[in-house]
């Protein structure tokens, strides 16, 4: 569809646009010509009108010939081509017109051609404005379409490495699982069983919320609370779980899987490393439009440092960074036997 008529609007906006030309007309026909103003006006309105509609045709001239992908020379033959072709049919309107108005106006047919070969050349320079205004419209739509796709790529682009980071995500936890499944296996059996069923629903409940875009902060909190029911298990009294979650925030969105690695490297490089064991606390709060997660454990200091730079808070830095680009942070921290991983992200509610 041409432009000028996607819009109710364009088509007005776009005939207004002619009465400067129609007025240039309409001048040189009086200065030059000794045609009355009242005459001009009426010989020239409804011309330009029609012919402002003959000038539309330039719009299709010129996807045949854009000049991005046209040799200059071709499209200039091919425009100036258009334009005798148009300055023609202009003519011809004129002179319908001309005849039309001579029946009231008698003398206004020998005043009519003496100005034929003037109104022909702007008939001409009428048809290529039309086109160079064309042109910079195709230029738009172009502009326009670049941006589109360049916006969709990079939507694809986030999606795929979002995808890519879960598939990554998920083999960790199933090793993290079976490690533990493993070193219960001889030690006690019932309880080796009662975390295989645990870890066949935490598994399906991994497959579901991974495959969202968002979740409620709720569902992410309750596969939390499923994989530490499992390490409960195989680490009884020696881990503790808090968890500190203000009301709002309960039914606020985050991405799937966001906080999991982060409790995952608090049982593996916390609790696990600690004879008595240690605390892990989870805590969500809001602070104006910003949603904060943190993950809190207890660690030992003089243990080789492997956490920081680890797989879990990569992940998450990606995860956050894909999704929410500058708008959204994680901050890791360890002082005095605790470790905290702060995630700060924007306030979503679907």
């Amino acid at each position: 569809m041409h432009p000028v008529f996607a819009e109710r609007k364009r088509l007005p906006m776009y005939l207004i646009a002619w009465l400067p030309m129609a007025a240039l007309v309409a001048r040189v026909l009086v200065m030059s010509g000794g045609i009355s103003t009242t005459t001009a006006a009426v010989f020239v309105i409804p011309t330009s009108a029609l012919y402002a509609f003959v000038c539309l045709s330039a719009w299709y001239i010129c996807r045949i010939a854009p000049i991005n992908e046209t040799a200059a020379v071709r499209a200039g033959v091919t425009q100036l081509a258009a334009a005798v072709a148009a300055g023609g049919i202009w003519s011809l309107i004129c002179l319908a017109m001309a005849r039309t108005v001579a029946v009231w106006d008698p003398k206004f047919t020998s005043q009519f051609e003496r100005q034929q070969s003037l109104l022909f050349g702007m008939g001409m320079m009428f048809y290529l404005l039309s086109a160079a205004m064309h042109y910079l419209l195709l230029a738009l739509e172009e502009s326009r379409e670049a941006t589109r796709r360049a916006l969709e790529a990079r939507l694809h682009a986030r999606d795929s490495e979002l995808r890519a980071l879960k598939a990554q995500i998920n083999p960790h936890f199933v090793f993290n699982s079976l490690n533990s499944i493993s070193a219960l296996t001889t030690i006690n059996p019932a309880s080796a069983r009662e975390m295989c069923v645990l870890l066949s629903d935490f598994l399906r409940n991994t497959l579901s919320l991974g495959a969202r875009r968002t979740v409620a902060l709720s569902e992410e909190l309750a596969l939390i609370d499923n994989y530490l029911a499992i390490e409960k298990i195989r680490f009884g009294k020696r881990l503790v779980y808090v968890q500190q979650a203000a009301p709002e925030c309960s039914a606020l969105h985050v991405p799937p899987l966001l906080l999991q690695p982060l409790v995952e490297n608090a049982v593996k490089h916390g609790v696990a490393g600690l004879v008595d064991g240690g605390e892990i606390r989870v805590t969500a709060w809001t602070n104006n439009n910003s949603l904060l997660l943190s993950v809190e454990n207890d660690f030992d200091p003089e243990a080789k440092a492997t956490r920081r730079n680890g797989l879990g808070l990569q992940n998450v830095r990606e995860q956050l960074e894909n999704r929410y680009g500058n708008q959204a942070r994680l901050d890791a921290s360890a002082a005095d036997g605790r470790f905290r991983a702060l995630i700060t992200l924007p306030v979503e509610t679907k």
